[in-house]
């Protein structure tokens, strides 16, 4: 029986996971790391959108909407800081 069943959610390509019911994001489920390259060329790699937004002087929901931006490589500009979010499982 749990061989047909149908999949609840779907992993995208930046980490996240999208609910197929709903289609909305589940962001309880932490899937991504976040690499942030600042204007010095060094790069930080954290944990949590929240962690990456308080780096970068904005607020997590407005980092957050720039990133769900579908973009070629899933990068954003954000006060001359470059933020990527990476799928850790993707596979």
């Amino acid at each position: 029986m749990l061989n047909n069943a149908l999949p609840l959610s779907k992993h995208l390509v930046d980490g996240r996971v999208r609910d197929i019911t709903t289609g909305n994001i589940d962001y309880n489920n932490e899937s991504s790391v976040y690499s942030i390259l600042n204007p010095n060329n060094e790069e930080l790699i954290v944990k949590s959108l929240k962690e990456a937004a308080d780096i970068v002087d904005v607020h997590y929901s407005t980092l957050s909407k720039k990133l769900d931006i579908e973009s070629k490589d899933f990068t954003v500009e954000v006060n001359h800081h470059f933020i990527k979010r990476i799928g850790v499982f993707y596979k």
